[in-house]
């Protein structure tokens, strides 16, 4: 897939196969299976499916091989899908298999193969791992303590509110990258794995 497919592609499981590389964005994929599930309201509803989630984004946090978490699969799709692809990438895969089945139960008119019902998690996958053809050189000189200050609040928190004080915050210290700053004050949305975050926070 060339740069520009990637940015202008709506078709979700396409940009899932052949994006980042699983070896070295475990972590951003675990990250991104748990955004997904948090669009889920029937999940949400439930304080043990809450508490999974909030396990599971500290298992992609945990220091590689620390923390294992075996996912069975009940169906012949899930498991040729597993067989073909990477543990992290399956985890994903489920997500967005979780969402559509539950968005097209509550809009009986929005048929699962509908590329609207996948607009939400496309905006997810381009917050948690932005262009991945061009990574960003994030100068050191920017990741003062107000920066890291409020990323690191906006991280633990889960509100991501403040992201156009945090691109202030860069552009007072130097940054005048205009990825940088425009994903900043972009209109969202905005999880855990956000790729600017991750960069004040050294999470790369």
């Amino acid at each position: 897939m060339t740069e520009a497919e990637w940015l202008a592609s709506d078709k979700l499981d396409q940009l899932v196969l052949s994006g980042a590389d699983d070896d070295v964005d475990d972590r951003r994929w675990r990250l991104y299976a748990c955004a997904c599930c948090r669009l889920i309201p029937e999940f949400m509803a439930s304080p043990p499916d809450v508490e999974c989630l909030r396990l599971a984004e500290l298992e992609a946090d945990a220091l590689p091989g620390s923390m294992e978490i075996e996912y069975p699969t009940d169906d012949e799709w899930d498991i040729r899908w597993h067989r073909r692809h990477p543990l992290t990438r399956s985890i994903a895969h489920r997500a967005i298999t979780a969402y559509r089945d539950e968005k097209c139960a509550l809009q009986p008119d929005i048929e699962w193969a509908d590329t609207r019902i996948d607009e939400p998690l496309l905006a997810l996958l381009r917050d948690i791992f932005g262009n991945p053809f061009r990574p960003v050189a994030f100068d050191g000189v920017w990741r003062t303590s107000t920066a890291v200050a409020l990323a690191r609040g906006m991280y633990e928190s889960r509100d991501f509110g403040p992201m156009p004080i945090l691109a202030d915050a860069l552009q007072d210290a130097g940054c005048e990258n205009e990825e940088v700053l425009g994903h900043c004050r972009g209109g969202g949305p905005h999880v855990r794995g956000c790729w600017v975050v991750d960069l004040v926070l050294g999470k790369e």
